[in-house]
């Protein structure tokens, strides 16, 4: 029997159908009249578990808008790769463009793209990682924006910024976490810190943008599971020959007080941010231990600008209240945050904002 049982095997393979399993699974989305919102996350692996594929997709609006990303990673060997097809969108500045007060328009860019990952671990606290994304990029002006340009000029802009433009980005990064985990809130004993540089190139247009930034986070354990965050971050871009690149601050994780795709306070070629947040486990279900709630209490304070000289009229400071809802490794958490006067333009007109969003618990 035992002859036979080997005579009938095969070589295993990835690249076969019953080899792969279904592992997570969600999918949270609603519809306005403005559009369609939400978040679709599927993650399978292999039987060996050494292979990855990860669907993710969130929604904000306008279906062509949708950012993206389909990859499969390899971590069966130190060297970790990925391949992935991914669309982004984001803003950059036109300084042709210029309003009464004389600040630059804003125009929406969508870049899909084609990538290459490596990441080398030289321990189990420090990695390099370096990224290659090669596709296309189409910039985009809101209808607003086009009815309050001049015709000549919009006509102008249309022709030499409008179409289809060919280019390739590559970063590097250097990061180093100790942080460790708890099944109840995630992250609680620990830190890390990142760096990284990046540089994006358009052979065709001559033009070039780079960028950098620096992200660290320290997590305090208090009683059980309960922790004391702690998030700071800093970054700016720079661009030769071409658009401005802006970076978008998230709304629903750094500046909890202003509400999604408010552009006056979240895009900045400039930007820096601190953070604290109490994660106390509300309820835990030993019966059930994949599913949990947990509560939070957040304080947020940033800025994004388009010039560092800016950046201080822009702070923000808001307070956050929210529930987490843990399933397994991803957790829906819903915060309601309302921003404070400090002396600077208020988001939202001082009234509370809310946020729904799906992310994953260890990571």
């Amino acid at each position: 029997m035992r002859a036979l049982l080997l005579a009938d095997a095969r070589p295993y393979s990835i690249w076969e159908w019953d080899a792969w399993r279904l592992h997570n699974l969600w999918l949270a989305l609603g519809a306005t009249s403005d559009g369609v919102y939400g978040t679709m996350l599927a993650v399978m692996t292999d039987r060996l578990r050494d292979h990855s594929v990860i669907a993710l997709a969130n929604f904000a609006g306008d279906i062509a808008d949708v950012a993206a990303l389909l990859m499969l990673v390899d971590h069966s060997q130190r060297l970790v790769w990925a391949a992935s097809l991914s669309q982004v969108v984001r803003f950059r500045s036109e300084p042709d463009l210029l309003d009464a007060d004389g600040d630059a328009y804003l125009a929406r860019e969508r870049f899909f793209s084609a990538g290459l990952t490596l990441r080398h671990p030289f321990d189990r606290f420090t990695h390099v990682q370096t990224q290659l994304n090669l596709g296309g990029a189409t910039a985009s002006l809101s209808e607003s924006t086009r009815a309050a340009l001049d015709p000549d000029l919009l006509a102008r802009w249309d022709r030499d910024e409008g179409g289809q433009r060919l280019r390739a980005e590559l970063s590097l990064a250097l990061g180093h976490t100790t942080i460790q985990y708890h099944r109840a809130t995630g992250p609680f004993r620990g830190g890390s810190i990142l760096a990284e540089v990046s540089l994006g190139f358009e052979p065709w247009h001559d033009a070039a943008s780079s960028g950098i930034r620096l992200d660290g986070e320290l997590f305090i354990p208090l009683i059980g599971a309960s922790n004391l965050g702690l998030r700071a971050g800093l970054g700016a871009s720079w661009t030769w020959d071409g658009a401005p690149r802006e970076v978008m601050l998230s709304s629903y994780e750094i500046l909890r007080a202003v509400p999604i795709g408010d552009v006056d306070f979240l895009v900045g070629r400039h930007y820096a941010f601190a953070l604290a947040e109490l994660q106390v486990p509300l309820v835990t279900f030993s019966t059930l231990p994949l599913f949990d709630i947990e509560g939070l209490v957040g304080l947020d304070f940033g800025a994004a600008a388009p010039h560092l000289d800016r950046l201080w009229q822009k702070r923000v400071l808001g307070v956050a209240l929210g529930l987490g809802f843990g399933f397994g490794p991803l957790v829906l958490r819903c915060t309601w945050a309302v921003p404070i006067d400090i002396g600077a333009p208020v988001p939202n007109g001082g009234d509370w904002t809310s946020h729904v969003a799906l992310g994953w618990r260890y990571q």
